[in-house]
């Protein structure tokens, strides 16, 4: 028995009185768990010329020129990113598809 009257566990996982605790996470758990992932993320990585194809990057110094950047990068796993691009005012924002358009009928939530 470990402390608590827990049994110990050699893989590391907790266990409650021996048994496995294997009950899904709550949402407000899961969103917990999904906002330190993003802590560990800057915004745009530093390898973005890496992570986009020729058109993206072709695009992304058009729109440079006129003033807009890069605000950061949605990373889901197994899926391209989404670069989300925004203006110099702060107020328009789009995303640079992966065929190098801007779609500003941005589909994502924004916080």
């Amino acid at each position: 028995m470990g402390v608590h009257g827990r049994q110990a566990s050699n893989t590391g996982s907790p266990t409650l009185g021996g048994v496995m605790a294997s009950r899904p996470l709550s949402p407000r758990a899961a969103a917990a768990a999904a906002h330190e992932r993003r802590l560990k993320q800057t915004p745009v990585p530093d390898d973005l010329a890496a992570r986009l194809n020729e058109l993206q990057r072709l695009a992304l110094r058009r729109l440079e020129a006129f003033g807009w950047r890069v605000r950061f990068v949605r990373r889901p796993a197994g899926e391209p990113p989404t670069v989300v691009v925004g203006d110099p005012t702060g107020r328009d924002r789009a995303v640079l598809t992966e065929q190098g358009q801007l779609d500003r009928h941005i589909k994502l939530k924004v916080r």
